[in-house]
C-alpha cells in the first residue's frame, strides 16, 4: 500500500486492517505496520515492493501536496519521494498498479506528473467513498483478485521455501526445493493432469506410500503444472485457520488443494471441503498419506452428506518400490547436488554396491547416497558411516550446526547440538513455553538463558509453523533420533522428555519411534520409557498408533508392558477388529477373562461376553482348536444365562455362529451345520421375515441373523446342499442391505458393510458353482467394492478380507476366460498378501498361499509359465506347513496347489516332475473319508492331468488306467449336475479315446469318443475357443478310430463334423495352433476319403493342409516334419488319380525335407523318410520303374524292421523284385 501520511494516514490504516482480514496479514504490506521491530526502513520497503504482485496507490485530496522545503515544487517532484519511488519501481518491475481514489479525489491528468511515473495516470482506477464503503471495499478486493488471485489464498498455502545460499544437506534432500530434476513418472503424473481437466466440478484423490517414496515431489510437479494452466494451487498449511479456509469460496479461478500428512488432518479437511463445495470453478483436493485408515472413516461418516459422499469413493494410488533404473537415478542426483554446491566431480562418485536391494526402494535413499558421495569429496565423513548414506548425510548436517551455533552464543559441542535437534524432532512443541520446557528437560543444555539460545538456534535452523519443528525429511529425523538414543549417546532422552508431554507430543514421539523400530531395534527401550509413565493413559494412545503405523516391534513392546493389571483398560481400548494387535488382543482378553472369572462375585454376563470375544480373536490368529473350545464354553454360558433371563437369543446365536465357524475351520463342516442351524433358528429361522416383523427393526438381532445365515449358507454350499444354501444366503444379503440402509452411526455403517460384503462373497461363490458366471462376477465386484471401502477406512481390520475377495473376483474372471483381468487382480492380491504377512506374521500365510496358487493358474493361461512356476514353488511349501498344522483344513488346498503345480510343470515340458506333483495330490484325495461331489471332480481332473503327463512319457497303459478312474469319479460326481463337471468328463473321455487309439484299442476309442462327442453336443453351443477345440479334437479321434475299424462312411461323416467345428474357431492369439489342428484333421480326412474312392475330395483336403503347413513353416523341425507329411499325402492323392507329373514334383519336395530332417537326426524322421521315398517311387508312374527301384532301394536301407514291410509291399505292387532292393 502506497500513501502519503499527510494525506490518508487513518484511511490507509483502516484499509490495511480490512485487507489483512480478507487476504491474511502476510498478504498486505504497509510500511511501519508490517515491519518488525528493528528493521531498517528503506531496505524493508524495497524488499516488500520486490515481493509484491499489486501496488495500491491511495490518492486523496493532498496526494499532490506541496514540498515545504522547496517553494513551488510538490513532494512528488522530489527524486527521493517515497511515493514516487514506489510507483517508479512498480512500473519498472511490471507490478500491477491500482490507483484508489479516496473521498472524491481525482487522478492527476497526463503530463502533470514526472515522466518516470506518468504511466500511472493510464491505469484503471477504483474509488473509496464514505457512503458506499462496504461495496467499494468488495470491489477493491475483486480488483486485487482479478490481477493476483493467489493473494486471496496466501495464508492458505505453505510459503515457498527458498533454498538458502549455503544450504544444509537436509534442505537439499527436501522435495519442495527440487534440487534434483524430476524423474518423470509419466503415467501417474499424466493421470493426475487428466484428472484436473475432467468436467467434474469437485473431486478428491489419495496417494499413499512410505516416507521418502516420492509422494510430495509428484504433488509438487502437479502443482507447478496446474499453476501454468491458470489454477491456484499449493500445499495447504497444517496450521491454517477457519477464517483463511473460508476465503476459498471467494476465489473464482480453478483450485488445486494438496493436503500432505492427510492422516492427521481429518477435521481440517472437512472444513476445507465444506468451504469449497459451493464454488462455481473447479476444485481438486489431492491427499497425501503414508496409508489409508481411520482418518478416512471420520470423513466418510461426516454429518454433512455431501462431504461424506466425496470421501466414500476416493480413488487411491499406492506408490511402492522404484521401478526406474537406480544407477541412472544415482548419477543424475549426484550431478545435480554437485552443481548446486559448486563441487567438481573430479573423480566419479560410485553408487553403493547394494543399490538394487530393498534398502534403496525409496527415492530418498538413492538421493541420500548420491548427496553423501558428493559431500564426501569436500569433507569425508567417518569411516564407520561408509555403508549408511543417511548417517553420512547427518554427519555433514552436523558440520552446518557447528558453523551456526556460535552465532547464537552456543558452545560448539556436537553431542549437545545433536540432542537438541533430536528432542525437537522426537516430541516437538507448538508454543514457545512448551518448547522451553522440552529443551530445559534435556541434559547438557543448561539454564534458562542457554535454553533461549538453543530455541533461537533451532527456530532459525528449522523454521516452520510450530515453536520446535522436526528435522526433515522424516527419514533423516528418525535416524538421528535413533542414533542419539543409542547406548553410547543419550539412551535416557525419552525418559527425560517423558514428564509433562501432552497427548499430541506423546503420539508424535511414538510415531517417530515406531517408524524407526524396524531399522533400529535399539530404540525399543525409549518406547518403554515413554509408555511406562502413566501406562493406563499412554498405552491406549500407543495402541492407536500401532493400528496406523506398520511396526510389529511396537506391538511387541506393548505386549511386554501390558500386565494383568492393565487388562481392563487395554481390552476396553481394543478396536473391533485389528490385524496389527491380533495376538496382543488374545493375550489381554484371556488375562481379563482370568481376572474376571476369579472375582467374587463373578459377573457371569461379562465373563460370557469375554469368552465369546476371546473365541473370535483366537479365530483371528488361526488358533482354531482353542477357538472351538472357548466358543463352546461361551455357548454353555449363554444357554445357562438364558434360562435365568440374563441373556437373550441374540447373545446365544452369536456364540453358536462363532462355534460353527470354528468347526468349519478345522474341517468339521458336517458337525458345524446343526450348530449354525440352531443359531439361525434362534433369530427367526431360515425363511424370510415378514415385512411387518418387529425383528427387522432390531439391528443387533438382524446383524446376528445375517452372520448366522451367511455361515450356514457357506457350510451348506461346501456340503453340496445347494438349494438350502441359496435360500439362506439370499436372506442374509437381504438382511444386510436392510441393516446398511438403516445404519445411523459410524460403527453401524462399518459393521453392516462388512456383513453385506461377507454375504455377497458367499452368494457369488454359490452362483459360480452353478455356472451363473456373469451374476457371480457382478456379485464379487460389489463385494470387492465394499471391502475396498472398508480397507480404506480400517486396513488394520479388513485387509485380509479384501485380499480374499480380490482372489475370488480373479477366479470368476478366470472361469469367464478373462485371463488378463483376472491376472491383474491376482497380482494385486499377491502384493497385498505379502505385505500382510510381512506386517502381521504367519497367521496370514494361508491368505498368501491362496493368492499365489490362484494367480499362478491365471498366469499359466497368459503363457507366463516361469512366473507361475515361481509362485507355485513358493505356494506348495506354504501349504505343506499349513497342512501339517491343520490337515483337515489345508490338505485339500495342498492337493489343489499340487494339481496347479503339475499342470504348470507339464506345460513347461517337465513331465517327470509333473507326475510327482499329480501323484501326491491324487493320493491326498484318495484318502478323504467322505469326499463331496466337487472334491471327486477335482480328483478326476488331476488324474486326467497325470494321464497327460504319462502319455508324454510314452506310458499309455498306465495313462489309460488313470483316465478310467477319472471317468468313474466324474460319473459319480454328476449326481450334482453341473456344466463344469460335464466339461471335465468330456475331457477325460477324449483323453481316454485318444490313448486307446494309440494303443490300437479301437473299440474303446470309438466308445469313449462317441460318449465325449454326445456329452459335448448335449451341452449346447459354447463359444469358448478352448472348449470348441477340444470338441473338434474328440471328433477327430473318433473319426480316426472309425477309419481304423474300416467304417469309412461313418468316419467321413465325423471328419466332416470335426472340420466344421474346427473352422468356426476364431484365430485369436492361438491362431497358429488352431490352423495346425485344422491341417491335421484335413490330412486324416483326406486319407479317409481316399479309402472311399473320393480322390478329388482327398486331394482338396490334402492341398489345403499343405497350404496351411507352408504358411506355418519355420526352422522348427516340427513344422518341417508336418509339411513333409502333408506333401506326402498330396502326392499320394495325385497318384490315386494317376496324375503323375504333379505327384512326382510334390513327392520330391517331401523327400527333400524328410532327408534333411533325417540328416539332422530329428525324432521320427527315419519313418517319415521311408514313407516319402515309397510315395516317390509310386509317383514315378508306369514308365519310371528304374527311378522307383532307386527310391525303394534307398527306402529299404533307411527302414527299420517295422517299416520294411511297407517297402516290401510297394515293391510287390510296382513289380520290383525284392532282391533288387538289397543290391548295393
Amino acid at each position: 500500500m502506497s500513501y502519503r501520511k499527510v494525506d490518508l494516514r487513518l484511511i490507509a490504516a483502516a484499509l490495511h486492517q480490512f485487507l489483512a482480514g480478507r487476504l491474511g496479514t502476510t498478504s498486505v504490506f504497509m510500511d511501519h505496520t508490517s515491519m518488525s521491530s528493528g528493521e531498517i526502513y528503506p531496505p524493508a520497503l524495497r524488499a516488500a515492493l520486490a515481493r509484491a504482485r499489486v501496488l495500491l496507490v491511495l490518492v486523496g485530496p493532498n496526494w499532490l501536496a506541496d514540498d515545504p522545503g522547496t517553494p513551488g515544487k510538490r513532494l512528488v517532484d522530489r527524486e527521493s519521494d517515497w511515493v514516487r519511488r514506489e510507483i517508479r519501481e512498480a512500473l519498472r518491475a511490471g507490478i500491477e498498479i491500482i490507483p484508489v481514489l479516496v473521498d472524491g479525489a481525482t487522478l492527476p491528468k497526463p503530463g502533470s506528473l514526472p515522466a518516470d511515473i506518468e504511466a500511472v495516470t493510464m491505469r484503471q482506477t477504483t474509488t473509496l467513498q464514505y457512503r458506499t464503503l462496504a461495496a467499494d471495499y468488495a470491489r477493491l478486493v475483486d480488483a486485487i483478485a482479478e490481477r493476483a488471485p493467489e493473494l486471496l489464498l496466501a495464508d492458505l498455502f505453505d510459503e515457498e521455501q527458498l533454498l538458502s545460499a549455503d544450504p544444509m544437506p537436509s534442505e537439499l534432500l527436501r522435495s519442495e526445493h527440487r534440487v534434483v530434476g524430476y524423474v518423470p513418472d509419466d503415467e501417474r503424473l499424466a493421470d493426475l493432469t487428466s484428472w484436473l481437466a475432467e468436467a467434474n466440478p469437485f473431486a478428491v484423490r489419495l496417494i499413499t506410500g512410505p516416507g521418502g517414496c516420492g509422494k510430495t515431489r509428484l504433488a509438487t510437479e502437479l502443482v507447478l503444472e496446474a499453476k501454468e494452466s491458470g489454477w491456484q494451487a499449493g500445499f495447504v498449511r497444517e496450521d491454517v485457520d477457519a477464517d483463511t479456509i473460508g476465503r476459498v469460496a471467494t476465489v473464482r479461478s480453478p483450485l488445486l488443494l494438496v493436503v500432505d500428512y492427510a492422516e492427521g488432518q481429518s477435521h481440517q479437511l472437512a472444513t476445507l471441503v465444506a468451504a469449497a463445495l459451493d464454488r462455481q470453478a473447479a476444485v481438486r483436493v489431492l491427499l497425501l498419506a503414508r496409508s489409508s485408515g481411520q482418518w478416512q472413516r471420520t470423513l466418510q461418516r461426516h454429518r454433512t452428506s455431501r462431504i461424506a459422499d466425496l470421501f466414500t469413493e476416493v480413488p487411491a494410488d499406492a506408490i511402492t518400490a522404484i521401478d526406474v533404473e537406480r544407477e541412472r537415478l544415482f548419477y543424475t542426483a549426484a550431478r545435480a547436488f554437485a552443481n548446486k554446491l559448486d563441487i567438481e566431480l573430479g573423480s566419479p562418485v560410485t553408487p553403493p554396491d547394494d543399490l538394487d536391494d530393498a534398502r534403496f526402494d525409496r527415492m530418498l535413499d538413492i538421493h541420500a547416497a548420491a548427496l553423501a558421495s558428493v559431500l564426501d569429496i569436500r569433507s569425508p565423513g567417518p569411516l564407520s558411516d561408509r555403508d549408511d548414506p543417511v548417517r553420512r548425510v547427518l554427519h555433514h548436517e552436523e558440520n552446518h550446526w557447528l558453523r551456526t551455533a556460535a552465532d547464537h552464543g552456543l558452545a560448539p559441542r556436537t553431542d549437545v547440538l545433536r540432542v537438541a535437534v533430536a528432542a525437537s524432532t522426537l516430541v516437538g512443541a507448538d508454543r514457545p513455553a512448551t518448547a522451553r520446557a522440552v529443551l530445559g528437560a534435556v541434559r547438557g543444555i543448561g539454564d534458562g538463558a542457554a535454553v533461549a539460545g538453543y530455541l533461537r538456534w533451532l527456530t532459525e535452523l528449522y523454521p516452520g509453523p510450530a515453536a520446535l519443528n522436526p528435522l526433515r525429511p522424516d527419514r533423516l529425523g528418525e535416524d538421528l533420533v535413533a542414533a542419539v538414543l543409542a547406548e553410547e549417546e543419550y539412551p535416557d532422552l525419552a525418559k527425560d522428555l517423558s514428564t509433562g508431554l501432552d497427548e499430541g507430543q506423546l503420539a508424535r514421539a511414538v510415531v517417530v519411534l515406531a517408524r524407526s523400530l524396524p531399522r533400529h531395534p535399539d530404540v525399543r527401550g525409549a518406547v518403554v520409557d515413554l509408555l511406562s509413565d502413566e501406562p493406563a493413559k499412554r498405552i491406549p494412545i500407543a495402541m492407536v498408533v500401532a493400528t496406523q503405523v506398520d511396526s510389529p516391534p511396537l506391538v511387541d513392546v506393548l505386549s511386554e508392558l501390558s500386565g494383568d493389571e492393565l487388562a481392563p483398560v487395554i481390552v476396553d481400548s481394543l478396536p473391533d477388529g485389528t490385524l496389527a494387535l491380533a495376538a496382543f488382543a488374545v493375550v489381554h482378553t484371556r488375562a481379563l477373562l482370568r481376572i474376571e472369572s476369579r472375582r467374587t462375585p463373578v459377573s457371569e454376563v461379562f465373563v460370557a461376553e469375554l469368552r465369546h470375544d476371546l473365541s473370535v480373536r483366537l479365530t483371528g490368529i488361526g488358533d482354531f482348536d482353542q477357538a472351538l473350545v472357548t466358543s463352546a464354553e461361551a455357548v454353555r454360558d449363554y444357554e445357562a444365562l438364558m434360562t435365568r433371563g440374563l441373556a437373550d437369543a441374540d447373545d446365544l446365536a452369536r456364540a453358536l455362529t462363532t462355534k460353527a465357524n470354528a468347526l468349519s475351520r478345522i474341517g468339521l463342516c458336517r458337525d458345524a451345520v446343526p450348530v449354525a442351524t440352531a443359531a439361525v433358528d434362534l433369530v427367526g429361522g431360515p425363511e424370510a421375515l415378514p415385512t411387518d416383523d418387529p425383528r427387522l427393526d432390531d439391528h443387533e438381532l438382524l446383524r446376528t441373523r445375517t452372520d448366522a445365515l451367511t455361515t450356514l449358507a457357506d457350510l451348506q454350499h461346501e456340503l453340496g446342499e445347494v438349494d438350502q444354501a441359496i435360500s439362506a444366503i439370499t436372506q442374509a444379503v437381504a438382511n444386510a442391505r436392510v441393516l446398511l440402509k438403516a445404519a445411523g452411526t459410524e460403527h453401524d455403517v462399518l459393521e453392516s458393510t462388512g456383513a453385506l460384503a461377507s454375504a455377497l462373497e458367499t452368494l457369488a461363490s454359490i452362483r459360480e458353482s452353478h455356472d451363473d458366471l456373469r451374476d457371480a462376477l457382478r456379485t464379487n465386484q460389489e463385494a470387492v467394492g465394499h471391502y475396498q471401502d472398508l480397507d480404506d477406512v480400517e486396513p488394520d481390520r479388513y485387509r485380509s478380507e479384501l485380499i480374499r475377495a480380490l482372489g475370488n473376483l480373479a477366479g470368476t474372471h478366470a472361469h469367464l476366460r478373462e485371463w488378463p483381468e483376472g491376472a491383474a487382480l491376482g497380482e494385486k492380491a499377491v502384493a497385498l498378501a505379502r505385505s500382510l504377512v510381512a506386517a502381521h506374521g504367519d497367521t496370514h500365510l494361508e491368505r498368501l498361499a491362496d493368492t499365489l496358487n490362484n494367480t499362478a493358474a491365471l498366469l499359466r493361461r497368459l503363457k507366463r509359465h516361469e512366473k507361475a512356476l515361481e509362485y507355485l514353488e513358493e505356494a506348495v511349501p506354504l501349504y505343506r506347513g499349513l497342512a501339517d498344522r491343520l490337515p483337515g483344513v489345508h490338505r485339500i488346498a495342498l492337493a489343489d496347489a499340487l494339481h496347479n503345480f503339475g499342470n504348470c510343470l507339464g506345460e513347461l515340458g517337465k513331465w517327470h516332475q509333473a507326475v510327482d506333483a499329480y501323484d501326491e495330490g491324487v493320493e491326498i484325495h484318495r484318502k478323504l473319508p467322505d469326499p463331496t461331489p466337487d472334491q471327486e471332480a477335482d480328483q478326476a481332473e488331476m488324474l486326467v492331468g497325470w494321464a497327460h503327463a504319462l502319455v508324454a512319457l510314452d506310458d499309455d497303459e498306465e495313462a489309460l488306467l488313470l483316465t478310467a478312474e477319472a471317468v468313474d469319479l466324474l460319473d459319480r460326481s454328476l449326481r450334482v449336475d453341473r456344466t463344469r463337471t460335464r466339461i471335465k468328463l468330456v475331457h477325460a473321455l477324449y483323453l481316454s479315446s485318444a490313448t486307446a487309439f494309440d494303443l490300437d484299442r479301437f473299440d474303446q476309442a470309438v466308445r469313449d469318443g462317441r460318449r465325449a462327442v454326445a456329452l459335448r453336443s448335449g451341452m449346447g453351443v459354447d463359444h469358448d475357443p478352448e472348449t470348441r477345440r477340444e470338441h473338434a479334437g474328440a471328433l477327430h479321434v473318433l473319426a480316426r478310430a472309425l477309419d481304423a475299424k474300416e467304417d469309412h462312411p461313418r468316419s467321413a461323416s465325423v471328419f466332416a463334423h470335426a472340420l466344421a467345428v474346427q473352422r468356426e474357431i476364431p484365430l485369436d492369439e492361438d491362431g497358429d495352433e488352431v490352423r495346425s489342428e485344422l491341417a491335421g484333421i484335413l490330412l486324416d480326412a483326406g486319407v479317409c476319403l481316399s479309402s472311399l474312392g473320393d480322390h478329388p475330395g482327398a486331394l482338396r483336403h490334402s492341398e489345403e493342409a499343405v497350404a496351411i503347413r507352408h504358411d506355418l513353416l519355420t526352422d522348427d523341425p516340427r513344422t518341417r516334419f508336418e509339411l513333409a507329411e502333408a506333401l506326402n499325402n498330396v502326392a499320394d492323392a495325385h497318384c490315386d488319380t494317376e496324375d503323375w507329373a504333379p505327384a512326382k514334383t510334390v513327392a520330391a519336395e517331401a523327400i527333400a525335407i524328410a532327408s534333411a530332417l533325417h540328416d539332422e537326426h530329428a525324432a521320427g524322421s527315419g519313418e517319415l523318410l521311408v514313407f516319402a521315398l515309397v510315395t516317390g517311387a509310386r509317383s514315378a508312374g508306369p514308365d519310371g520303374k528304374a527311378e522307383a527301384t532307386t527310391l525303394l532301394r534307398r527306402a529299404w536301407r533307411t527302414a527299420g524292421s517295422d517299416d520294411r514291410e511297407l517297402v516290401r509291399e510297394w515293391a510287390g505292387r510296382l513289380g520290383i523284385p525284392l532282391r533288387r532292393l538289397k543290391e548295393r
